[in-house]
């Protein structure tokens, strides 16, 4: 058994915070919609006028993509977060001097348990998957954890539990 802390989060503004319009590198195409009887506002020839979707809000046919694409931003810049080669919902960090070393996760493990790092930036590792807005994964220690849920907070609010 790994001296590992176990973790899973939920970003609960995923849709509503994952903007259509503001990102140059993801412009998706415009997604129009009706106005909800009662609410509708009418043009000067008296026409119904639509709405332009500025968010990826939930049920959007592109809204797990546009989030996923803005999430792993997040992870990438802020936290310093590497997606693994072979499945590009598994996330990786790893800080310390064994971080391009092939050592087993064992000796990993032990190493940073002596040499924990600084408190804004420690050393460890911490593997985990998401799935459209929900993470799942574990990490070598609380201060590792603290760590990603901060980067991750610069951007996004999450739920979290052990």
């Amino acid at each position: 058994c790994y001296p590992v802390h176990d973790f899973q989060f939920d970003v609960s503004d995923a849709f509503q915070s994952t903007r259509t319009d503001t990102d140059p590198l993801d412009m998706p195409k415009p997604l129009y919609y009706r106005q909800a009887p009662g609410f509708e506002v009418t043009g000067a020839n008296g026409e119904k006028l639509v709405c332009r979707a500025l968010t990826g809000h939930q049920g959007r046919i592109d809204s797990a993509r546009l989030f996923a694409t803005k999430f792993g931003r997040t992870l990438l810049r802020a936290a310093g977060c590497r997606r693994h080669m072979w499945d590009p919902k598994l996330w990786g960090f790893h800080r310390g001097k064994l971080a391009t070393s092939s050592d087993d996760l064992e000796r990993v493990l032990n190493a940073y348990a002596l040499e924990p790092g600084a408190p804004d930036a420690p050393n460890g590792v911490a593997f985990f998957g998401t799935h459209v807005d929900d993470g799942l994964g574990v990490a070598s220690s609380q201060a590792v954890l603290d760590y990603l849920y901060a980067c991750i907070r610069t951007d996004w609010a999450i739920k979290t539990s052990g």
